[in-house]
């Protein structure tokens, strides 16, 4: 009803209370409505938040990603991709001007609703998702890195620690493989400096409506690395299919038609040189194994999936790319803008 707040409780989620305390530094004391939003239980709850003067989305911060200078570095960035056209929500700022609040230790984020869809597999929104890329890095590009950059001590870390689960060493075993042969193709070619990427981006952190991206969201990653290993990765991404209750039924190789339209909507093959294009699977199995390692090792890394099923899978994937390389790396080469 009218004036009464509302929400669904389970361990971590955004209570009401907090809600009511945190938007109050906002000047937004009118709450009609609190629902969480997302998979309960995540590091970093949000909530949907009903007002009269509208609707908000409230985020608290993961703890580790939680200190003043990386977030307000985050703030600048997204607010000039913004600036930029890009299609980024901006944080509001509260009362007395700062884009985060903190309260009891704890950091807070305020958006704006969007009202939008998750991404529709596609060739056509694959293509949009790579040309909002390749915008966003003209953008980051020329903003000054921060943030630590990509971490190979702590793949080595991960997979010292995950082979201890005895049923994972084969899947680490071929993991570790594709790592070591990425690395060696990474250090026999001339890969620009990092610059800042957005860290994270896949189909998850994309809301759309039909075929445009209405807003890329999530930007608590964001680090310098190279900008040919997020291409990459977010072609790749773009392509899985990783959906179903059970990833030992997902399909390893990637839909080469979106691939390619994403490759070619960020203009892939005009962007780098021919031998970094040539290397893009590499980049794709350098960037999978990045990320899915260190989640590997913290638990509920993967949601409602566990690490004995998302590891073989992603061991499954890079091992197809690894056989592909050479023909991905032709396939990309032709493709354009």
């Amino acid at each position: 009803m009218p004036g009464q707040a509302r929400s669904e409780s389970h361990p971590g989620a955004l209570t009401a209370e907090e809600c009511r305390h945190v938007l109050g530094e906002y000047g937004l004391t009118r709450l009609n409505a609190i629902r969480p939003f997302g998979r309960a239980g995540v590091r970093a709850p949000k909530a949907v938040i009903d007002t009269n003067a509208g609707r908000f989305m409230l985020k608290r911060r993961a703890v580790g990603l939680d200190d003043h200078a990386r977030i307000h570095a985050e703030h600048a960035a997204q607010s000039a991709l913004q600036q930029a056209g890009c299609p980024v929500p901006a944080p509001l700022a509260s009362r007395d001007g700062e884009t985060v609040v903190v309260i009891e230790g704890r950091f807070y984020e305020l958006y704006p609703f969007i009202d939008a869809d998750p991404w529709t597999p596609g060739p056509e929104t694959s293509r949009v998702a790579g040309a909002v890329l390749a915008r966003m890095h003209d953008v980051l590009g020329r903003l000054t890195p921060h943030g630590p950059a990509d971490r190979p001590r702590r793949i080595d870390e991960a997979f010292d620690s995950l082979r201890a689960e005895s049923t994972l060493r084969p899947a680490l075993d071929r993991l570790e493989h594709d790592w070591r042969t990425a690395e060696r193709h990474r250090r026999s070619i001339d890969v620009p400096d990092d610059r800042l990427t957005h860290g994270d981006y896949h189909p998850g952190n994309t809301l759309w409506r039909g075929n445009l991206l209405a807003a890329v969201i999530d930007f608590e990653a964001m680090r310098p690395g190279p900008h040919i290993r997020e291409a990459a990765l977010g072609a790749v991404q773009f392509a899985l299919d990783a959906v179903g209750p059970t990833p030992q039924n997902w399909p390893e190789a990637p839909a080469v038609d979106r691939l390619e339209a994403f490759w070619a909507g960020y203009g892939g093959a005009r962007r780098f040189p021919e031998p970094l294009t040539e290397a893009a699977a590499w980049f794709m199995i350098e960037g999978l194994i990045g990320e899915a390692l260190p989640r590997a090792c913290r638990p509920g890394g993967f949601g409602r999936h566990d690490s004995a099923s998302i590891v073989p899978y992603i061991a499954r994937v890079t091992a197809w790319l690894a056989e592909h390389a050479d023909g991905l790396g032709l396939v990309l080469l032709q493709t354009r803008h």
